[in-house]
């Protein structure tokens, strides 16, 4: 009770309509909860594709990839096995973000 607990708190920290995405953030959150829950590799798979084609698209990474990362943090803690194998996935390095020099070191 209490991951599920942690993860929806961190879900509700950020405002995800107002966070720049490829198309419409708001819907990382059930992405995030689906992957985290992910009862075998093929939902695991879909769900780390919603989050992946909204997060980083063609090597840019989108200001939103701030938020899923300390979800993704959360998330991986108590996800699935099939959930963590493709969350442990996420990070990239982007060639040409304008957010590069801040998210990734």
């Amino acid at each position: 009770m209490l991951v599920r607990v942690s993860l929806e708190v961190e879900l509700a920290r950020h405002d995800w309509g107002r966070l720049r995405a490829a198309g419409n953030a708001s819907g990382l959150p059930d992405a995030f909860r689906a992957l985290a829950s992910a009862p075998d590799a093929q939902a695991a798979d879909a769900a780390y594709w919603r989050i992946d084609n909204t997060v980083l698209v063609q090597g840019s990474l989108h200001e939103s990839a701030e938020a899923a990362a300390s979800v993704g943090v959360v998330a991986l803690v108590h996800a699935t096995p099939p959930g963590r194998a493709r969350l442990l996935e996420l990070p990239r390095r982007p060639h040409n973000s304008p957010w590069r020099s801040r998210l990734i070191a």
